[in-house]
Order: C-alpha cells, then structure tokens, then sequence
C-alpha cells in the first residue's frame, strides 16, 4: 500500500458507489458507537488504487492532526491492518510503536481500541474503534468481529460495482468483445478495459469470463 508518502486516496474508480456503501453501513453504525466512545475509523475496499468508502467519528482535532503530520506513515494499527488479517486490541499491535504515535492519540481520548481487519476480493477492508476508559470486553471483540465480516462480505455481493461496470459486464453477456462493448457504450476501449479490471478487483476474479459468471449469477446483469 502507498501510504508512506501520500497517505491513502480514494480510488478514482469508486466514486460512483460511496452513497451505496454509505448507505448499507448505516445500519451497522448505532452498533459500533456503542462500544466506540471515542469514535471508529473505517475503510473499505483498500487496494493500490486508493479506498472505494471511508468514515471516521474520531475527534475533529485528532483527524487534523492525523492528516498533517502524515501520521499515517508510522501508525502501527493502520499499518498492521493493511498488511494482516483478524483482530486485535490496539495494545497487542505486534508492530512497535517507534514514533510514540499511540501517546499522541491518548491526549485526544483514543486510550484503549481494537482493530478488525478483512480480505474482501482482491482487496483489504478495515474497521478501528476506541474508547478511553478501558480495553474491550472478551464479548465487545467478538460482536465487533462478526459485524465487520458480515458487513464487509456483504459489499462483495456487487454492490460495489459502478453503473458504468455493469454496463460493461452487461455487454460482454451479450456475447460483446472488448472492442464492440466500448463502440456500443460510446468509451474508448482502454476505458472499457479498465472498468473490467476495477470490476475484477471488486469482486475478487480473476478472467473476465469468471466476472461475468459471476454477475449473472447474482443478478447483477441479465
């Protein structure tokens, strides 16, 4: 991941969908705040492009804070949660805390916190949440745990997918080519070939002929 010299941005590619994952996360929300007092970070769908969806209800402060002096860079939870796959208490991070960046952090009430990290496709989804009284009881982990696989599994169903993916994909089961898909949808083909790669990115194939299996099989093309 690109993040030690400019941070993550969004992906390009995921501008059409981050209403739709706004929208199926809205349930989940009430439910991590509970346990969250000190607010949740949450990035979904990370991969070399950039992230499709972020959210945080960290203080305002902290996130300025955060973003100018690039913390992302040494911040041993993000770090972790990129590269590894489970959950973890914030205080069992396995990656050292060289740069007291954690102490940084207490000063803005994020003392105690968990981090849930998730393979979804090809890609990496992220859950952080902190609150500034105490670590998280054995039960809170474990509900955490399930919400964010189930929420993030939930995305890979294509939900994710742009209209202009779709499009694609659509022309493609109508026994298009590349070329004819990109003619018909008035794009030039490069544009349509990389609308397939961010589609197989999404939903974790590898060919375009798994892609579109896939697709009709969740009924999302006819």
């Amino acid at each position: 991941m690109e993040i030690y010299e400019k941070g993550i941005q969004q992906n390009p590619d995921a501008l059409e969908t981050t209403n739709a994952v706004a929208k199926a996360f809205a349930p989940y929300r009430a439910d991590i705040q509970e346990i969250a007092i000190s607010g949740y970070s949450i990035l979904v769908n990370v991969n070399v492009r950039g992230y499709e969806y972020f959210e945080s209800t960290y203080p305002p402060a902290w996130q300025e804070e955060y973003e100018k002096r690039r913390y992302y860079a040494f911040d041993p939870v993000l770090v972790w949660s990129l590269f590894s796959t489970g959950d973890k208490q914030w205080s069992e991070v396995p990656i050292p805390d060289l740069r007291r960046f954690m102490n940084s952090a207490k000063k803005h009430g994020l003392v105690y916190g968990a981090a849930f990290s998730r393979k979804t496709g090809a890609n990496r989804s992220l859950l952080s949440v902190s609150r500034p009284d105490r670590e998280l009881l054995p039960q809170e982990m474990l509900f955490l745990s399930g919400l964010a696989t189930e929420f993030f599994e939930s995305l890979e169903d294509g939900r994710g997918l742009s209209k202009g993916e779709i499009a694609v994909l659509q022309c493609l089961s109508e026994d298009k080519n590349v070329k004819e898909a990109s003619e018909h949808l008035g794009i030039s083909e490069s544009a349509a070939k990389e609308r397939l790669a961010s589609a197989r990115r999404k939903v974790g194939c590898k060919t375009n002929y798994q892609l579109v299996a896939t697709a009709l099989r969740k009924n999302l093309i006819k």
